[in-house]
Formats: C-alpha cells, sequence, structure tokens
C-alpha cells in the first residue's frame, strides 16, 4: 500500500520551534513545512524515519512559498520519547542549508558530516579527519552524560541488529542484565 500523508500535529511544530530557537537560529525566517508520512521509507536498504527536501522553484507557490520540506513517520513519532523526537528533528533541521549572500538567498541540503561502513571503522579506525571529528562529537556527547533510552525491547533489538558488529552497547532498562539484553539482541557483550 502506497504511503499516506498529513500535515504534521502541533508536537512536531513545538519541537521544531524549540529548537530552531535554541540550536538552530539560522533557521528562524525559514519557511519549513512538517509533514506525516504514514510509514518510515526504505532508503538505501535502511528504514529512513524523517526526510528534509528543498522545495522546488515551480511547487513554492503551492506549498505556501515553503523553503523545505520535512516528513516524520508518523508511527514512530508516536510510539518514541521526546529525546528520540528531538535528535530526528535536530538532524532534518540540520539540513537545511543557507547561504545569504545579501541579495539573495540560497537553500540547498547540506549532507551528513560523515559517510562511512562500521567494518570499515572497526578495521581501520579513525583514518579520516571526518571520523575523527565524530569521534570528539560522541566522546562530548558521553562527558555530558547524553544517554538514548529505548522505549521498549523492540526498539532496543532493532537498534541491534542495525548496528551489528560495531562497537555499541544495548542496555535495556527493563532487564536486570545488559548482559543479558546484549546477548539476547545478538551484539557481542
Amino acid at each position: 500500500m502506497p504511503a499516506t500523508w498529513k500535515k504534521a500535529n502541533d508536537d512536531v511544530l513545538a519541537t521544531a520551534q524549540r529548537l530552531i530557537s535554541q540550536i538552530h537560529p539560522d533557521l528562524s525566517d525559514v519557511r519549513i513545512v512538517f509533514m506525516f508520512r504514514s510509514e518510515p521509507a526504505l532508503s538505501g536498504g535502511k528504514i529512513a524515519y524523517a526526510k528534509t527536501q528543498k522545495v522546488a522553484a515551480q511547487m513554492r507557490l503551492l506549498l505556501e512559498d515553503a523553503d523545505f520540506i520535512i516528513w516524520v513517520s508518523y508511527p514512530d513519532w508516536m510510539s518514541k520519547q521526546q529525546a528520540w523526537r528531538d535528535a530526528l528533528i535536530d538532524h532534518q533541521l540540520t539540513h537545511c542549508g543557507v547561504d545569504d549572500d545579501g541579495d539573495e538567498t540560497k537553500y540547498y541540503i547540506r549532507p551528513h558530516d560523515i559517510e562511512e561502513f562500521h567494518t570499515v571503522i572497526a578495521r581501520h579506525g579513525s583514518y579520516t579527519i571526518d571520523i575523527q571529528r565524530t569521534d570528539t562529537a560522541i566522546e562530548q556527547a558521553k562527558a555530558n552524560q547524553l544517554t538514548f533510552a529505548f522505549q521498549n525491547m523492540e526498539d532496543a533489538l532493532n537498534k541491534a541488529t542495525q548496528t551489528r558488529g560495531a562497537a555499541y552497547t544495548v542496555e535495556v532498562k527493563s532487564f536486570t542484565s545488559s548482559t543479558q539484553s546484549r546477548k539476547r539482541a545478538g551484539v557481542d557483550a
């Protein structure tokens, strides 16, 4: 069945407005339309919970003069905790690139900072400056004690399956032993 679409609810808009105010002030004048998609998409064999798209010039009239569209998977938004929602919207807002040279404002999709295979990193370590910057960001998050709690065992198992072979630890609070949880998830303990 094809995906269906609807406007995002006030919770998505409030989350985006808060993050724009706190983290992305450069987007305060950018017009972004938020939508719900009835299901996540598959992109390159991976689940896409959201996506940011630049609005083409010929479509701006139809889309409230929007500069970007961000769609979010409705079932995932409704089932996840606020920390996950914040991370998802922050990620999508980071894709919104704006260049303003004074005469003309140009909008573009900002690419990810890093694209690499977990297995290559496992074999060769942080061999590029982009991977080294990612290592630093991860260490900063750990130092700030930023943690991501899975809402249920299914989320933990899905994450473990998606990252198998990488150096991730899955901890599920409903289990008494995180080692037991990792073994059940198929992650090396």
